[in-house]
C-alpha cells in the first residue's frame, strides 16, 4: 500500500479510502480492517513516524534515489533497535557479574567465620555418643 494519511473521521481518511477500494469493502469493515491491520504484532501496516503517515509494509519508492535513502533508512532503524538490544543485554551481563561476586564475597565470608567457630569450639574427639551413654549409664549403677 502507498503511504497515506489516516483521519480519524473515517470519510476523511485515505488509508481508509484505500482499503474500502482494494478489498471493496464498506466504511465499517475498513475501519475494522484498518484496525487489525495497524496492529504491531501483524507487521501489515507500518506507521511512519518522521512523516505521520501509513504505508504497507512492502511498500519501497519507486524513484531509484528515493529507494536507496529508504533502504538506508530502514537499516539505520535496525542498526539502533539491535543496538539497544545490545545495550540492555550487556547490561544484564554486567548485573549478573556483580551478583555472582557478592555472592561469592558472602560465601567466602561465611567460611572464613565458620573456621574462625571451629577453632574456637572445644573438641573432644576420644569419646563418641555411644561411649558417653554408656559411661553415665555406668556411674549411676
Amino acid at each position: 500500500m502507498e503511504p497515506t494519511k489516516h483521519d480519524i473521521d473515517p470519510a476523511k481518511s485515505e488509508v481508509i479510502s484505500n482499503i474500502r477500494r482494494a478489498m471493496d469493502y464498506g466504511e465499517v469493515d475498513a475501519v475494522r480492517a484498518f484496525n487489525s491491520m495497524r496492529n504491531v504484532k501483524s507487521g501489515v501496516l507500518i506507521f511512519d513516524r518522521i512523516h505521520r503517515i501509513w504505508r504497507g509494509c512492502d511498500w519501497v519508492p519507486t524513484n531509484e534515489e528515493a529507494r536507496k535513502d529508504f533502504m538506508l533508512g530502514q537499516l539505520s532503524q535496525l542498526r539502533r533497535d539491535m543496538n539497544r538490544e545490545l545495550a540492555a543485554i550487556r547490561k544484564e551481563l554486567n548485573d549478573l557479574r556483580k551478583s555472582r561476586s557478592k555472592r561469592k564475597k558472602a560465601t567466602e565470608t561465611q567460611s572464613e567465620s565458620d573456621d574462625v567457630e571451629a577453632a574456637e569450639a572445644p573438641q573432644n574427639h576420644s569419646m563418641t555418643t555411644h561411649d558417653q551413654i554408656a559411661a553415665a549409664w555406668s556411674k549411676k549403677s
